[in-house]
């Protein structure tokens, strides 16, 4: 009986793997080509972008659009593998060398106690169209408060006056429908004018439909049992017929037949170049290690390169804190003691619960022929999404959770993308051995921490490793924001919607957490015990920021974006937003991009 099990298994697994070929067969058919891809680039061009992500991406799309300067967009990676765009596939991209800079924090000494030597790795994008070619592709559009944020840093350039040409709702959307309770009265209905429910329009967006997911249906109708105000709403996802859209697809797409615009990959940029008075006149880069040759700008060199690399480079080339420049033997070309400061992130504490329907995803249902049969035919099922089906936040507070519906986690997966130890593993995921569990991991995290770090140079050459350190839980406020979000996340779990699919929490049993307390189900433990467990372990969100900040004074650039202490360099990513946004960033980048183009063109 057992050598027959092991041949229906292996059955299963030759036709699933057989499937999984020719889905990538059929992918391979339609892989882009890329005509204006160079080998050889010219020895100037008017500008020159660093860094094809999110925001370069963006960038070299409105620039070569709305312009005939000449371009030269220069990336470190090559073309993404194909697994990108499948969704639920693309998280075997982290991790992986030739897509993934595979960065590690340092040590950290407030939380992460649950990781090998406290570190946190921190998965970054490498290849055309950067972290969004790995993410989890989650649409957040913003709030009100996030835009006036960046008008309190900013000033008037980063006013919602500004920035509302680059906002529209998309032509194909739907009005979203979320679920409140706002001072005791519960409803659903489209969204609050207090919320800026915006995208941008020609980007699609899918969205997580409650009719078809009960388990969405029931976090949706939880809100009616919260004691507090909040907004749920189903998970919106950046893709098309099934498979991965982002700004890559498109923005530098279509970019690719701008007469004006060049790529050139696997290009490392090692530093700016500076003429005497300042002005950054070329790029140094390198394509194998060894020769490296300098490209000129005639007009100026924009970093896209995200929150890690822009300071790393920035540094590199001598602009920066001046001990930290000297003490790696570098030359000062402009002292800027912002750049590398004010490193931010979004945290999440997760908790797994188990429920007693078919309604989440696992190993047994993504190996399922069926499943992989629903993803060929109609683009739909498990493997076209990245199994978060809810987001919710408390109305007028900085904490959320977010509901990622994977009922069986693999030890390897998971470890190999975070860091974390397998004792620390096996706490938080208990039923990661049964490949047909059902239940959800809710993931509590803090929109708006107020912690800071720093991105440091370990040498003075681009390939020495920076050195990360987001000071997480450093501040108590986010002990306090985090305890929150747990306690919210909680009070779904515990909500009749909930209840009638037999959701059950797993406190993690941390030995160092667990004193005389008795940890039940369907009871809160102390925030003693919370806020230890946060502290063994929370894991990054992947949402870096803020080390290159834009503002009025003090910052490392200035209302424009360019780098304070030097000229035609400016910064246009991540790192200049100077706080965290609300959710996931990647709409706001874009947004930021698109603001750029407009104030260079505009000074041209």
């Amino acid at each position: 009986m057992r050598f027959l099990n092991i041949v229906i298994f292996l059955f299963t697994l030759c036709i699933t793997l057989t499937f999984l070929f020719l889905i990538l067969l059929w992918i391979y058919i339609d892989y882009e080509n890329i005509p204006n891809l160079v080998r050889n680039p010219k020895k100037e061009y008017d500008y020159i972008i660093i860094g094809s992500g999110t925001a370069g991406s963006t960038l070299a799309w409105a620039l070569s659009k709305q312009s005939n300067c000449s371009i030269l967009l220069i990336e470190a990676g090559t073309k993404f593998n194909l697994l990108s765009k499948i969704p639920i596939a693309s998280i075997s991209l982290q991790g992986n060398e030739r897509t993934d800079w595979k960065f590690k924090t340092v040590p950290q000494q407030w939380s992460s106690k649950g990781f090998i030597n406290q570190q946190q790795k921190w998965p970054r994008g490498k290849g055309i169209g950067g972290s969004a070619q790995i993410n989890y592709m989650l649409h957040f559009g913003g709030v009100r408060k996030d835009f006036d944020e960046l008008e309190l840093y900013g000033g008037q350039n980063w006013s919602f006056q500004k920035l509302k040409k680059f906002l529209s709702m998309p032509l194909d959307y739907e009005p979203d429908q979320m679920c409140y309770k706002i001072e005791g009265q519960n409803f659903c209905s489209e969204t609050p004018n207090e919320f800026f429910k915006i995208s941008f329009r020609e980007i699609p967006i899918t969205k997580i439909d409650p009719i078809k997911s009960k388990l969405t249906e029931a976090f949706l109708e939880s809100a009616n049992d919260l004691s507090q105000s909040v907004r749920f709403k189903a998970s919106e996802y950046y893709t098309k017929n099934g498979y991965r859209h982002s700004t890559y697809h498109t923005y530098l797409k279509p970019s690719f037949y701008h007469t004006n615009l060049q790529i050139l990959t696997e290009t490392i940029a090692m530093k700016i170049i500076f003429d005497n008075g300042n002005n950054a006149t070329g790029v140094l880069v390198s394509r194998d290690y060894e020769n490296p040759f300098e490209i000129k700008a005639n007009k100026e060199i924009l970093l896209c390169t995200g929150a890690v690399q822009t300071p790393q480079l920035l540094k590199v080339s001598g602009i920066g804190p001046k001990n930290e420049l000297e003490s790696h033997n570098i030359k000062v070309i402009a002292i800027n003691y912002f750049v590398g400061k004010n490193l931010y992130d979004h945290f999440n504490m997760p908790l797994f619960v188990t429920v007693n329907s078919s309604l989440t995803v696992n190993l047994k249902k993504l190996l399922s022929l069926d499943s992989i049969l629903e993803y060929i035919q109609n683009g739909t099922g498990v493997y076209s999404n990245m199994a978060i089906y809810g987001q919710g936040s408390a109305l007028n507070r900085n904490y959320g959770m977010l509901l990622f519906a994977m009922g069986s986690a693999d030890e390897k997966v998971l470890r190999d993308v975070s860091n974390l130890n397998s004792e620390t593993f096996k706490k938080f995921f208990p039923f990661h051995y049964n490949h047909s569990e059902e239940g959800f991991v809710a993931l509590s995290t803090c929109h708006k921490p107020k912690s800071r770090g720093q991105i440091s140079i370990s040498g003075n050459s681009i390939y020495d490793e920076p050195l990360i350190d987001p000071r997480y839980l450093e501040s108590h406020e986010d002990v306090k924001c985090m305890l929150d979000a747990v306690k919210l996340s909680f009070e779904v779990v515990q909500s009749r919607a909930l209840q009638k699919l037999g959701a059950k929490i797993h406190w993690p049993l941390i030995n160092e957490c667990i004193t005389t307390e008795n940890l039940k189900h369907d009871m809160l433990p102390s925030d003693e015990y919370l806020e230890c467990v946060l502290r063994y372990g929370a894991l990054t969100a992947h949402h870096p920021g803020g080390s290159c900040s834009f503002g009025l004074n003090e910052s490392a650039v200035d209302e424009t974006l360019r780098v304070r202490g030097v000229n035609r360099l400016r910064v246009v990513d991540a790192s200049v937003i100077p706080v965290p946004v609300s959710g996931t960033p990647n709409y706001i980048i874009s947004v930021i991009a698109k603001r750029a183009a407009d104030l260079i063109l505009n000074e041209t």
